[in-house]
C-alpha cells in the first residue's frame, strides 16, 4: 500500500502539471461492503486519499455505490454527511451485479445477499435527499454537483460532443468532416495488438479499431436517450410532435416543460428506462 507521503507527492505532481480536477472511487465508507465487492482499499485509506486530494485541489469528485450487501439508509446518509462538506461533485450508482464477478458467485452460492430492487431505490432516494441538503443539484441520472461544478467531461458524452478513445478498449465518437458520417469507435482489448499499433502508426487514425457508422435513426435515438439523462433536457424540435405529446400526456408527472425543451424530473430519471421504451418504440 502506498504511503501517505507518496500519495501527497503524487497529488502535488498532478497539480503542478496542470490537472485541475480529481475523481476518487470511494464506492463505500464501510469496510464490510468494500470486502464484499472485492475492493482492496479500506475506509481509512479512502478518507486519507480524500484528505490529500482536497489539500491540492478545490475541484474533487467522489463515487459511491448504493445497494451494497450491508447498506442501510442510515449508512448512506452517514457517508454523504462525511464527504459532502469537502467535495463539490458526487456520483451515486445503484449496484449492478455483473456476470463473472466474485460478488455474483457469492450471491449465487447464497453466501451473501444484496438489497432487493425496491430497497435499492429507497437507498438511492436517501442519497438524493442527503445531497440536496448540502446544496447538490442532480443534473444527471447518477451525478450531483454544487453550482458551477458539473463534470464538463461527462456532459460532453451526454450532449454527444466528439471525442477520441485513447487507450486499450477505449471508445470514441468521431465526426467525419469529409463524408458527414458519425462513427462510434472501439479500440482493441488485446494489449499486445494495441502496443503493436502504437509502434507502427503515424497517427491516431492509423490504428486498427472497430468502427460503427451511425444511421440517422440511431443518431436521433442517441440524442433523445442521452439528452433525457441530464436535467437540461432535450429540444422539442429533436423529439418531434408525437414524442412531445407522449411526454406531456402519458408521462406528465415525470417531466418539466420548458420553452424549447423537455426534461425529466428526479422521479422521471428514476423510471427513465420505461419512458424510453415508450418513446423509442
Amino acid at each position: 500500500m502506498q504511503s501517505r507521503e507518496h500519495n501527497g507527492r503524487k497529488a502535488g505532481v498532478f497539480a503542478w502539471s496542470g490537472v485541475n480536477r480529481l475523481s476518487i472511487g470511494l464506492q463505500s465508507l464501510f469496510d464490510d461492503n468494500l470486502r464484499a465487492i472485492g475492493r482492496i482499499h479500506s475506509r481509512q485509506v479512502a478518507l486519507e486519499k480524500l484528505s490529500i486530494a482536497t489539500k491540492f485541489f478545490d475541484n474533487v469528485s467522489v463515487d459511491f455505490i448504493v445497494g451494497l450487501p450491508h447498506d442501510t439508509t442510515e449508512r448512506v446518509r452517514e457517508q454523504i454527511n462525511h464527504v459532502a462538506p469537502f467535495v463539490n461533485h458526487v456520483s451515486v450508482y445503484m449496484l449492478q451485479v455483473e456476470e463473472g464477478t466474485p460478488l455474483k458467485k457469492l450471491v449465487e452460492e447464497g453466501k451473501i445477499s444484496i438489497p432487493d430492487e425496491d430497497t435499492q431505490v429507497d437507498l438511492f432516494s436517501e442519497a438524493c435527499r442527503a445531497l440536496n441538503d448540502y446544496g447538490f443539484e442532480r443534473y444527471e441520472v447518477s451525478n450531483f454537483s454544487k453550482r458551477g461544478r458539473r463534470s464538463n467531461h461527462n456532459v460532453g458524452y451526454w450532449t454527444r460532443e466528439e471525442y477520441l478513445g485513447l487507450g486499450l478498449n477505449a471508445s470514441g465518437l468521431i465526426f467525419d468532416t469529409k463524408t458527414g458520417a458519425q462513427k462510434r469507435t472501439k479500440n482493441t482489448d488485446n494489449l499486445e495488438k494495441y502496443l503493436l499499433d502504437a509502434r507502427n502508426s503515424a497517427s491516431y487514425f492509423d490504428f486498427d479499431r472497430d468502427e460503427d457508422v451511425l444511421s440517422d435513426d440511431e443518431i436521433l435515438e442517441e440524442k433523445i436517450m442521452l439528452g433525457l439523462r441530464i436535467s437540461d433536457g432535450v429540444d422539442k424540435s429533436i423529439l418531434g410532435e408525437e414524442r412531445v405529446k407522449i411526454l406531456t400526456s402519458k408521462f406528465k408527472d415525470y417531466v418539466v416543460v420548458k420553452s424549447d425543451k423537455i426534461a425529466l424530473t428526479g422521479e422521471g430519471m428514476d423510471v427513465m428506462n420505461s419512458i424510453l421504451v415508450e418513446l423509442l418504440a
